[in-house]
């Protein structure tokens, strides 16, 4: 293969595609320096394929800060061109309304579910969390190895909660999570019951623990932002993060 290359670069040595393969079987034989070599152009006139290949080259030799940066420089190619622009303002803003509710004075007041009564016992969720590829896959299946374990992956997660909860709270004008004050009035102190229930019985429906499970676990990616909401409705669950 690396003969056949080389003999179409003796033929087209400008065909950018021949000279990245090239170059990948450079990275795939461990010759690093010789990838930096084919891929020596200026980086801004670079291609996030070849970006990519220059950045792991760079990586093998040590050279972190410079892959980190053809890293990000070919997936900001890879977003403008497929029409994926990250916009950081809704997500920092619902940072910033998250960061200012869930404060410990806040929360102390709010009530907790309690544990599911006589009849109505049910598995246990482990809240897992993490960035993709951090390796709360991996954690997921080493648990599940263990009795009385099974895998809730992502499925039913705890935000569809968030969706009805001003509906059920007959509330028109607050949104999550300021509705959480409706908590301390009226009905509101049996509601973490209701959403502990919901949101178990959502899984059950799933059909995801046998009859002897007594953990369960959630990875979805969106609980890291509902730790606080999990906080009130299983308040002895335990939460995994993996880093």
């Amino acid at each position: 293969a690396i003969q056949l290359l080389d003999d179409a670069l003796g033929r087209w040595p400008d065909d950018r595609t021949l000279r990245l393969l090239r170059a990948l079987t450079d990275l795939a034989c461990g010759n690093a320096a010789a990838v930096l070599e084919r891929l020596s152009d200026a980086p801004e006139t670079l291609l996030a394929a070849e970006l990519s290949a220059r950045g792991q080259a760079l990586a093998r030799l040590g050279r972190l800060g410079e892959a980190l940066a053809c890293f990000t420089a070919a997936k900001k190619i890879s977003r403008e061109h497929n029409g994926m622009i990250y916009h950081p303002a809704p997500f920092v803003e619902k940072f910033e309304a998250y960061k200012a509710y869930f404060t410990g004075d806040r929360l102390l007041p709010l009530p907790r579910a309690g544990l599911p009564g006589p009849g109505k016992s049910a598995p246990q969720p482990v809240f897992l969390l993490g960035f993709s590829r951090s390796g709360t896959s991996l954690l997921e299946q080493l648990l599940a190895q263990l009795p009385g374990f099974a895998t809730g992956n992502d499925l039913a997660p705890i935000a569809d909660l968030i969706t009805t909860m001003p509906h059920r709270m007959g509330e028109k004008t607050l949104a999550y999570p300021e509705v959480l004050d409706q908590l301390l009035v009226a009905d509101g102190p049996d509601l973490p019951d209701q959403l502990r229930e919901h949101y178990l019985q959502a899984r059950a429906r799933l059909g995801l623990a046998g009859a002897q499970t007594r953990f369960i676990t959630d990875r979805n990616a969106g609980n890291v932002w509902h730790l606080g909401l999990i906080n009130l409705l299983f308040p002895d669950a335990p939460i995994l993060h993996v880093l």
